[in-house]
């Protein structure tokens, strides 16, 4: 029976929600079998709910994140930022669709958000903001979004500034104040 027999009405619906996308059977499957596995919050009762959070996994898919990094960064949202299923799935295909027009690979954005989530979290609602600019400083400068990270942490202080203001100066012959 599997996924396909305990779930048959959920994906109908996510394949309604996905007609006309290219998105098909296989992929709502998919999508709905990630979400099965890793989302804390899952109620197989939320047909409709889970539908609509299979066929935006599913879109994501399109664009190159698997289903379950996709659903893990969901999970990621709703547990830690307190986002509801609805925001956090629309704030990940926000961060998806933008990066992807920044010519950024899917692969590396997740990564990037899986991996530096615990300092965007300090943002609050501004972390979808931060992580796309920080996408876009790092596609622009060829470095690790850690690293441009990593840089902006040595700036906390003002003796750890001025240190890394001298560095820099130093490297790029400039005159950057840690003023």
């Amino acid at each position: 029976n599997g996924i396909i027999g305990d779930f048959e009405n959920t994906l109908m619906r996510a394949n309604v929600l996905t007609k006309g996308t290219g998105i098909g059977f296989k992929e709502n499957a998919k999508a709905l079998g990630a979400i099965v596995q890793g989302y804390g919050a899952f109620s197989k009762e939320n047909e409709e709910s889970n539908a609509q959070m299979a066929a935006g996994i599913a879109r994501m898919q399109e664009f190159g994140v698997a289903a379950g990094t996709s659903v893990a960064i969901v999970d990621d949202l709703t547990r830690m930022m307190g986002k509801n299923q609805d925001e956090a799935l629309a704030m990940a295909s926000s961060i998806v669709e933008s990066t992807s027009r920044m010519g950024i690979s899917m692969d590396k954005v997740a990564s990037n958000f899986k991996s530096n989530f615990g300092k965007l979290v300090m943002y609050g609602e501004n972390a979808e903001k931060v992580f796309k600019n920080l996408s876009a400083a790092a596609k622009a400068t060829s470095m690790e979004m850690s690293s441009l990270i990593a840089l902006g942490e040595k700036f906390d202080t003002f003796d750890s500034a001025a240190d890394s203001a001298a560095k820099l100066n130093s490297v790029l012959g400039t005159q950057i104040s840690a003023m």
